[in-house]
């Protein structure tokens, strides 16, 4: 009987269940939301929709608790995303269920970096800044 217990304990730790991912969206957006990343320094956006999901991964994984796993989560991108507006899918392993993220970034030209320049002159380059607004909702995107 033991045993079988444990067995359970287990699994409950290798597994996503639908609560422990709608929930642990749901305060993945909330922490996100507010938010603010600085940027590339030349303008390439490329990139947006793997930091994006990797970010929203990390962060429902972070916020699972209990006996949710560290691992098993992937937010998959939206074909229509840009990198100011962008849906990810949610899912985890175990879970059947999924809950869409919206991220959208607004540039904060009031929190960019000016890195000092040589012999600690004005810079020259300029790090964009950049506050995100994000919501979840249960379901695909």
């Amino acid at each position: 009987m033991y045993t079988t217990i444990q067995l359970m304990g287990a699994t409950d730790r290798t597994q996503w269940n639908d609560d422990e991912l709608t929930g642990a969206a749901e305060q993945a957006a909330a922490a996100l939301n507010g938010s603010s990343r600085f940027g590339d320094i030349f303008g390439d956006d490329s990139g947006f929709d793997d930091e994006y999901a990797t970010m929203t991964e990390d962060e429902v994984v972070e916020h699972g608790g209990g006996d949710a796993p560290q691992h098993g989560v992937e937010a998959a991108p939206a074909s229509t995303n840009e990198a100011s507006d962008a849906r990810y899918t949610v899912a985890a392993s175990g879970a059947r269920a999924t809950v869409c993220m919206h991220v959208e970034r607004t540039r904060s030209k009031d929190d960019d970096y000016e890195p000092p320049g040589v012999a600690g002159g004005p810079g020259t380059v300029t790090v964009p800044s950049y506050r995100f607004a994000v919501t979840s909702r249960p379901g695909d995107c």
